[in-house]
């Protein structure tokens, strides 16, 4: 994180696009570098800047967000299967 805050520091912009528009803050939202994130938008990154199918960064953080609800809904409800089952057969 020393180097990506020291070329921050430095003037490195901090909204530059990839050729498909992906930004750093876009990468690093999709990636889950919550620490980057953080130092890029305190560096002023844009969260509302569009890649070429029009996803923005805010948009892919919403996503991650309920990707990783429905995984932790899913691993519950799957323990909580499985925990019925065991009871179920339990007296067989």
């Amino acid at each position: 994180m020393d180097i990506a805050e020291t070329l921050m520091d430095a003037g490195a912009d901090v909204n530059v696009q990839t050729l498909e528009g992906y930004t750093p803050l876009y990468l690093s939202s999709q990636g889950n570098f919550d620490t980057l994130v953080k130092l890029l938008l305190s560096h002023k990154a844009r969260h509302d800047v569009q890649e070429e199918d029009g996803w923005t960064a805010l948009q892919v953080t919403g996503l991650n967000i309920q990707f990783s609800v429905q995984i932790f809904v899913e691993e519950i409800f799957q323990a909580k299967t499985c925990q019925l089952i065991l009871w179920i057969l339990k007296d067989f």
